[in-house]
């Protein structure tokens, strides 16, 4: 009885040991691949791919000096011209991108360091606005009324209900960076504690002369304060930001390419600023400048 018994437990134990898979099974499982795996191939393939397009752009991209802005290829009023058929939708066409990308905490960042009287150059629809300290006596500029248009109703919104606040108590004057110190409408401050330009000197149309005069219309020991895209240090990406140049800046009426750190390191060549911190992301496409007026 007991080896009956015995006998009848081997037999379920064996039962229990699923078979070895046949050459068939195994095959068939091989061909059936896991979701991850799917997914992993998917992206391995999307990115040799990309690579190749990169590495045929690099190739069949014309040579082009620091900055080439195929200069003529887009008007001066083509330029502004996209600003202003561009601001009602703007804010939501970057939002996410500057989301995903951390512009909005390098914003949230660089705004933190204004204060007291600051100008605020290159505007736009006020996407610094709800970032300024307490304390802050903001003058917004922009060269384009659509533009300004936005950042007002913005400033209403961020400063309905609340009594004094930054935003409620903002300027706006319609300006061209290259002109800011004879624009009288500035009126009643003659230079500011800070001096704050975002992803501006890349719709100017002399870039150089704008930041001098940033850095002009700053007090002494006044900060200045940038957060900029351009060039990259990493040459093959320079090269197709110098491809798309001339598409970029019809659509947004801005010049991606230029070489913002070389203007930055005139001003200091020329002893106007003395740069604090600087700081490149996205491959070294996006600059983040504070710097102090000599």
């Amino acid at each position: 009885m007991a080896r009956r018994r015995r006998g009848a437990a081997t037999a379920a134990a064996a039962a229990a040991v699923p078979p070895p898979p046949t050459l068939a099974s195994t095959v068939r499982s091989l061909n059936r691949p896991s979701i991850p795996a799917v997914l992993a191939g998917g992206a391995l393939y999307a990115a040799a791919t990309a690579a190749g397009w990169v590495f045929w752009q690099v190739q069949t991209t014309p040579a082009c000096g620091s900055g080439c802005e195929a200069e003529g290829a887009v008007s001066e009023a083509a330029r502004r011209s996209a600003y202003t058929a561009g601001a009602a939708s703007y804010d939501e066409d970057v939002g996410l991108h500057e989301r995903l990308g951390g512009i909005a905490r390098l914003r949230e960042r660089l705004i933190q360091h204004a204060r007291g009287d600051t100008l605020e150059v290159a505007a736009g629809t006020g996407r610094n606005l709800e970032h300024y300290p307490e304390g802050c006596r903001v003058v917004l500029t922009d060269a384009c009324d659509a533009m300004l248009g936005v950042a007002r109703r913005r400033a209403a919104e961020l400063g309905a209900g609340a009594a004094g606040s930054v935003a409620g108590c903002a300027r706006f004057v319609r300006s061209d960076a290259e002109r800011l110190e004879s624009a009288a409408e500035l009126g009643g401050v003659a230079r500011y504690d800070a001096v704050v330009d975002t992803f501006g000197l890349c719709s100017f149309g002399d870039p150089a002369a704008a930041l001098r005069q940033m850095a002009i219309m700053l007090k002494p020991g006044g900060r200045l304060l940038l957060l900029e895209h351009g060039r990259s240090p990493v040459g093959w990406l320079s090269t197709l930001l110098d491809r798309y140049a001339e598409r970029h800046a019809a659509k947004w009426g801005c010049w991606w390419n230029r070489d913002v750190n070389a203007l930055v390191a005139q001003l200091e060549a020329e002893q106007l600023i003395v740069v604090d911190t600087r700081a490149r992301f996205h491959a070294g496409t996006t600059l983040y400048v504070e710097a102090t007026r000599v």
